[in-house]
């Protein structure tokens, strides 16, 4: 059975939840000042958004992440670790920002394992580790981020901190195309075009680019425009200019 406090912790998160779905800021921002005040992690991540949000508070914002952050929060370490990134309410600081990523990395945070993937790869707060870049934007992948997968499939692609392997790299765009990834579809577009790390299939490149571009990726749009394939195929189509361009029409 349930305590009173965890009963009462549980009931003001659901006033501040449904005080947000009203839009009365105001009720949810004392709601959760309330729980952030009684040290609740998850209170405090909320207050800080309001700050930022609702009441236009970088610095308070970025003390609430940090409460909670040192509780333990994944969530609160990987936000305050993007704020000494930007320095929006604390002075820019990559290597606080490093140390933040990687905690919320180890707890099996995916969007602080690929963002401390990216400081390991690029050298931000540390020197450039690309074997450990790749290890770690691997463990965000198997955690769903398809930003991760698209990083891996660029580093197989060039041979960057591996070594070069069109198939793998083709693997990894491929999952974070199904994922709806507009770049990822650009690219398992272009490599069903060009051959790359599978065979040759035109169909498919037209299909993987039209998506790319349906999804607004504007390199993907520019690409099937010299396209003759695209261009034959579309030219006719009465949307089509002959060109590739897809025309808005008004009544």
């Amino acid at each position: 059975m349930a305590s009173p406090v965890l009963l009462e912790v549980k009931t003001l998160h659901e006033r501040a939840r449904i005080a947000l779905e009203r839009k009365d800021l105001e009720t949810a921002f004392r709601t959760y000042e309330q729980l952030a005040n009684r040290g609740d992690a998850e209170g405090q991540c909320r207050l800080a958004e309001l700050y930022k949000t609702y009441k236009s508070d970088s610095a308070q914002s970025a003390e609430w992440f940090k409460r909670a952050a040192e509780s333990g929060s994944a969530e609160a370490q990987y936000l305050l670790a993007y704020l000494f990134r930007r320095g929006e309410g604390v002075a820019k600081d990559d290597i606080t920002a490093l140390k933040w990523f990687r905690r919320a990395a180890k707890q099996g945070h995916a969007e602080a394992e690929e963002a401390y993937a990216q400081c390991l790869e690029s050298g931000i707060g540390t020197t450039a580790d690309l074997a450990q870049a790749v290890a770690w934007y691997r463990r965000a992948a198997d955690h769903g981020s398809a930003g991760a997968l698209v990083h891996l499939g660029k580093m197989f692609y060039s041979g960057r901190g591996v070594d070069r392997d069109y198939a793998q790299a083709f693997v990894f765009y491929s999952r974070a195309a199904h994922l709806g990834d507009p770049e990822a579809q650009f690219a398992v577009g272009l490599m069903y075009y060009d051959g790359h790390g599978v065979n040759r299939d035109i169909e498919a490149a037209l299909r993987w680019l039209s998506e790319a571009s349906r999804r607004g990726y504007l390199v993907a749009r520019r690409t099937l425009m010299y396209l003759p394939e695209f261009l034959e195929r579309t030219k006719a189509l009465p949307q089509y200019n002959g060109t590739g361009v897809q025309v808005k029409r008004t009544q």
